[in-house]
């Protein structure tokens, strides 16, 4: 009987080896796994990082953007501030050359009369001339 409960033992024995090697295999299988768990985070922490990197970078370059936009409308604002004055100066400008057309107008048929009273005059002034004449002869 003795050397039964020793075939048993034996066989409990390599039972329980087997046991352990098994979960041995499964604890490195489970290990191996957990490795791989680790370097995927590890890895997705280093994209997070990069990620949040290209924000930054984003973010300078929209508030770079933001700043350029404000100096572009700042210069609009002063064209459109000129042009008006520049609008001003014209309608002024048109105003004055109105002005001036018919002031010269004006002065042209002032010259004109003036050149026709000239010319009676001239007129006038022979036909005394000549009646003076008349008289010392």
């Amino acid at each position: 009987m003795k050397h039964g409960k020793e075939i048993i033992f034996y066989i409990i024995v390599i039972i329980l080896v087997f046991i352990v090697i098994i979960s041995v295999l499964r604890c490195r299988n489970t290990l191996g796994s957990l490795e791989q768990a680790f370097n995927d985070l590890q890895s997705a922490k280093d994209s997070i990082a990069r990620i949040e990197q290209q924000f930054d970078k984003t973010g300078k370059i929209v508030r770079g953007l933001r700043g350029q936009l404000e100096i572009e409308q700042e210069n609009y604002n002063k064209l459109e501030q000129n042009n008006k004055r520049l609008e001003a100066e014209y309608i002024k400008q048109r105003e004055i050359y109105k002005e001036f057309r018919i002031t010269n107008k004006s002065s042209q048929e002032a010259v004109s009369t003036i050149s026709k009273l000239v010319e009676q005059s001239r007129i006038i002034l022979k036909e005394l001339l000549s009646e003076c004449e008349v008289a010392e002869n």
